[in-house]
């Protein structure tokens, strides 16, 4: 992987820590096709914690004094031998909060820094301007969230991170988010906006543009 460089030294930091993951990370992912289904657990977080403990040797020495976190998303998908994981990191400075997801696979980044914008790559990330439910893609965090209306294109990824990242590029056009969720100003900063929905006592974010949030609201 190569080093990702922005005029922003926070997107500097975490880019170059989830880079250090990324090829052991690949690797283990082709391993795992070797394995029997009882050992893919125990090597995925075994994998998976390698992986985390390089992003945080490699942030602890770049920040002082500045709190960050970092997640690895999608693990159910790692251990299945999909290729549809990611890695995020949220650094918070007193001026700036910045997010970086990368997807490792196929050496996609995508990051935002608060009030500068989302960007896929070093292009400005903007959400699609698809303004029919028909054709619009809306992806949800679990097969079994009742919509109460037949559309076509709804998606179940198993990775909430990517599916936000997708959001900020227009590759999807609505995404259903529970909980706080560290991409999320991945979908504000590229011009998403955003709805509270409560499904079975649970808080959602329903996250789309701006012609397409009340319909897909409506859905639920």
């Amino acid at each position: 992987m190569n080093q990702f460089i922005t005029k922003y030294s926070s997107v500097n930091i975490l880019s170059k820590a989830l880079y250090k993951a990324c090829a052991a990370l690949i690797r283990d992912f082709n391993e795992m096709h070797t394995l029997s289904n009882l050992k893919r657990n125990n090597f995925a977080k075994i994998s998976i914690s390698r992986a985390k403990n390089k992003i945080k040797d490699f942030i602890c020495l770049s920040v002082e004094n500045e709190k960050w976190e970092m997640q690895i998303s999608g693990i159910h998908n790692f251990i299945s031998g999909i290729p549809f994981f990611s890695m995020s990191a949220k650094l918070y400075r007193e001026n700036e909060i910045t997010v970086v997801t990368i997807d490792p696979f196929h050496n996609e980044i995508f990051w935002a820094v608060e009030e500068q914008g989302a960007y896929f790559r070093h292009a400005k990330a903007q959400v699609s301007s698809q303004n029919s439910i028909e054709r619009g893609t809306l992806i949800i965090p679990s097969p079994h969230i009742n919509v109460n209306k037949v559309i076509k294109q709804i998606r179940c990824l198993g990775n909430t991170e990517l599916g936000l990242a997708y959001l900020s590029i227009g590759r999807v056009d609505g995404i259903l988010v529970e909980g706080e969720v560290m991409s999320n100003l991945l979908a504000t900063e590229s011009g998403a906006v955003s709805t509270k929905i409560t499904l079975h006592q649970k808080e959602y974010t329903l996250f789309s543009n701006q012609f397409l949030l009340k319909h897909y609201a409506d859905m639920f």
